[in-house]
């Protein structure tokens, strides 16, 4: 059989936190025959109705839909989504599903919890609500520096690698975990503070992070 090309994608990328443009590429894929695989790992729980992901909010739905549990859900493992094929397929085929150890049984059970109930509950939706008030309070204090926010990264660009890793370091001894990515992780010269906000943070403490990153 001719092999098809595949596409694949993250939906909010992890470095920048900007969004792929899913409707241009699911568009592109569909005109010429082209398998769509999309990673929701840092847009599900946040984006779309009820948490459900970018593709989500963008109307589209990928041949293959896959994220993780350990970010928004708090757990660990993912999830793929797909037609009844393929799932069979990757049961009987894909070596790191084959040879991985099953989830405990608590962590299953939670992640059903999570995905059917609180996710996409009231519970949930007052948590994303929190977190965009966050991220929006941020992006306000600090401006240009970080720009228009698209999801709950959000870079503070330092430049060089010595830079960025004194003033992760400042930080956290003034008390804020914000690591320090650098070369080979992102391009040279364009090493960051990588920022991420939760449900868990309140105002004062995004006014005193601005305050603390000048």
């Amino acid at each position: 059989a001719e092999a098809r090309v595949m596409v694949v994608t993250e939906s909010v990328f992890s470095m920048d936190g900007d969004r792929a443009d899913l409707n241009t590429i699911a568009a592109l894929t569909q005109r010429h025959g082209a398998l769509l695989m999309v990673d929701e790992a840092h847009a599900f729980g946040l984006c779309g109705a009820q948490g459900r992901g970018l593709a989500d909010e963008c109307g589209i739905t990928p041949d293959i839909h896959m994220g993780t549990l350990s970010k928004a859900a708090g757990l660990h493992g993912g999830y793929i989504a797909g037609s009844r094929a393929l799932i069979d397929l990757l049961i009987n085929r894909a070596r790191s599903f084959i040879y991985s150890t099953a989830p405990p049984p608590a962590v299953a059970a939670a992640a059903c919890e999570v995905v059917r109930d609180i996710l996409p509950g009231p519970q949930g939706e007052a948590r994303r609500e929190k977190l965009w008030r966050n991220v929006r309070l941020f992006a306000k204090r600090m401006g240009d520096a970080v720009g228009e926010p698209q999801s709950a990264i959000m870079p503070v660009i330092i430049g060089g690698e010595e830079a960025a890793l004194r003033r992760s370091a400042a930080l956290l001894e003034a008390g804020f975990l914000i690591p320090a990515i650098r070369f080979p992780t992102v391009a040279r010269g364009s090493a960051r503070l990588r920022v991420t906000f939760t449900a868990a943070h309140e105002a004062q403490d995004v006014e005193a992070l601005a305050a603390a990153l000048g």
